[in-house]
């Protein structure tokens, strides 16, 4: 008899009414009036951002206004980082570490369906194909890809700490045509930023899995 994998979570559907109650005006007003209680974040799943953030952008044009403060309006591949760094700040809380924005998308080339990633003081680079997001059905609806950024000039650039994932829909995705006289590839995209600081404690734990590997091998 095959053994059957160790489940290590339950993946419980949200309710439906839920995501209707959050997007109507009145309500997210009310919920977004108050600052979270200590120890609460603002951390949306995957899904989550596609299905409630990303589609609501892309069908009505806007979120309630409750929510705006979270999600900015920002070009972010033309623009350097440093600027987009202050509408962090202008948006974060004190103790916030990931920052959502909606971002057009260009091509790199006029008749191309690579997207240009470069921004006034260096560029955005892809570490990882696309991942398939799935919803709790087990369907495709969209894909992230994440990237890092890059101050300087392509070849000669220097690795920075911030981190970017990008989401975009499945019917996005399926819809990106070559040979378009456009230079727009999206009208807009989802983008999560993450500042990732390298400390001590995450140093040392790096190491010593480096250190454990080594030695496994060492004696197989």
């Amino acid at each position: 008899m095959e053994e059957q994998p160790l489940v290590r979570h339950l993946v419980v559907a949200p309710d439906p009414e839920y995501y209707y109650n959050l997007m109507n005006g009145d309500y997210c007003e009310r919920i977004m009036s108050e600052p979270l209680p200590p120890g609460m974040r603002f951390l949306p799943t995957d899904v989550e951002l596609m299905q409630v953030y990303l589609k609501q952008k892309l069908i009505i044009g806007s979120l309630p206004h409750g929510l705006r403060k979270l999600f900015l309006d920002v070009t972010l591949y033309q623009h350097s980082l440093k600027n987009s760094s202050v509408r962090m700040h202008e948006q974060s809380e004190e103790d916030q570490e990931d920052w959502y924005f909606f971002t057009p998308r260009n091509r790199k080339y006029l008749n191309g369906q690579r997207p240009g990633r470069t921004t006034g003081n260096g560029y955005w680079k892809a570490i990882e194909k696309d991942t398939p997001i799935v919803e709790y059905d087990g369907e495709v609806i969209g894909f992230k890809r994440v990237s890092d950024f890059y101050e300087g000039r392509h070849l000669g650039g220097v690795k920075t700490e911030w981190k970017m994932h990008e989401y975009l829909t499945k019917e996005q995705k399926d819809h990106t045509h070559a040979g378009t006289t456009s230079m727009q590839l999206n009208k807009w995209v989802l983008c999560k930023i993450k500042r990732k600081i390298i400390d001590y404690a995450d140093e040392h734990e790096d190491n010593y899995v480096r250190d454990k590997q080594y030695h496994e091998e060492a004696f197989q």
